[in-house]
């Protein structure tokens, strides 16, 4: 998440060029990189290795939509799990409403389990919760597993150096537990 670039409304998060200009050619440049990406992210680094932070950026590109950023606005503006608002006028053709209806999260019959990080700002651990109470009996069979790292943040699930021990066990033995499907 460098610099955000708008083209035919998408935003192209992670251009090659701009990650080769700004983290590549010295090692002062992988601090910047660093700095740029947390900005964004508010990732604290002492869970990742800034020499493959390049390589991350150029291999995981994440374009979107500006309709999606948009609709990700809309909602903490509203503090309102609900659909996409085209205004007024269009909200009534789309959805023969003023304003669009709340998602139903009760309609969600198979188990979900959720798993924050406690400094995620962009998924942030009340809003978490707020989900999981907001979520039906049948999906709402387990608890939240919160990552026990007080820092651990939205980037640290796919970049942190110790996501396996952290995470990814977690996960596994949680699958195992409940579904046995591991050896």
């Amino acid at each position: 998440t460098i610099i955000l670039l708008v083209a035919n409304g998408e935003f192209k998060v992670r251009q090659q060029l701009l990650v080769q200009v700004l983290c590549l050619l010295f090692p002062f440049q992988l601090r910047i990189c660093e700095a740029l990406v947390g900005l964004i992210s508010r990732t604290h680094f002492e869970q990742s290795d800034p020499e493959t932070l390049p390589i991350q950026l150029l291999q995981d590109p994440d374009n979107t939509s500006a309709k999606v950023l948009a609709h990700y606005g809309q909602m903490i503006m509203s503090h309102k799990f609900r659909r996409y608002d085209y205004g007024f006028l269009e909200n009534v053709r789309n959805y023969n409403s003023f304003t669009p209806p709340l998602y139903n999260l009760t309609k969600i019959k198979i188990p979900v389990y959720l798993i924050a990080g406690r400094g995620d700002i962009l998924a942030r651990p009340e809003n978490v919760i707020t989900l999981h109470k907001a979520l039906s009996n049948e999906a709402n069979r387990f608890p939240i597993f919160f990552v026990d790292n007080d820092k651990f943040t939205h980037m640290d699930f796919l970049w942190a150096k110790d996501v396996v021990p952290l995470c990814y066990e977690h996960v596994l033995n949680f699958i195992n537990s409940n579904y046995h499907v591991l050896p």
